[in-house]
């Protein structure tokens, strides 16, 4: 699936969810070091995706800084949003290993016994389809590859999603990547206590931890 640009001519097409998500990667990219010609592409498309979800009534989405630059911001105010987005980050990472089994495992592909007693072919195949097998037993094969796709390409968009909180957590240290994932990247939270006896640290140093990792999470995500 090929790097989506948004053009005035396909931007009615996509979802507003999607063009939100996409005008967040552009600000994440003009963040870095590009080449001139790549920002003015970027801001080409940062610029079509803001006026059409202007026109929309839509551009509160893309506007998610909470407090006016050097104010030092209320710590409730961006906590819950990152705890949130790294909660949705596991739960997209178990969904995209569970996606990759099934295409690790590939899909067998089972007549229905009508089509088998008709052609007399009781045979499961894994993919593909030759000249002896009828119209039928072909739309069953193509059926079975186009999810195989579907799943593939639901996998690019957990991923693009994930990306946000991946960037956010190459910036933290070691101790502070730990506490996310005892944390946030199990089936059942810790209670805070439960946390710092699990951790190589006492209580003063655990809560700032906690604190430091979730302004630093929250300026990586853009909300201050």
């Amino acid at each position: 699936m090929g790097a989506l640009i948004v053009t005035e001519k396909n931007v009615n097409k996509l979802p507003i969810k999607k063009l939100v998500q996409h005008y967040k990667k552009i600000e994440r990219q003009l963040s870095k070091a590009v080449h001139p010609y790549v920002q003015q592409e970027l801001l080409k498309e940062k610029e079509t995706i803001y006026h059409y979800l202007k026109d929309k009534d839509e551009a509160n989405l893309i506007q998610e800084q909470l407090v006016i630059p050097g104010l030092l911001p209320e710590k409730e105010h961006y906590e819950a949003i990152v705890e949130n987005k790294l909660r949705e980050y596991y739960i997209n990472q178990l969904k995209v290993k569970r996606l990759l089994r099934r295409l690790e495992e590939g899909f067998q592909i089972v007549f229905p016994s009508n089509i088998s007693n008709a052609y007399g072919n009781t045979t499961a195949v894994s993919g593909g389809y030759n000249e002896y097998q009828s119209s039928s037993e072909r739309a069953v094969i193509i059926n079975e590859v186009d999810r195989k796709e579907k799943i593939k390409e639901e996998i690019w968009e957990l991923k693009d999603l994930m990306l946000e909180v991946e960037l956010g957590l190459e910036q933290l240290d070691e101790l502070e990547r730990d506490y996310v994932e005892k944390k946030y990247f199990v089936k059942v939270e810790p209670t805070n206590l439960q946390l710092i006896a699990d951790m190589p640290v006492e209580k003063t140093k655990f809560y700032e931890i906690k604190h430091a990792t979730l302004l630093k999470l929250a300026e990586a995500f853009l909300l201050i």
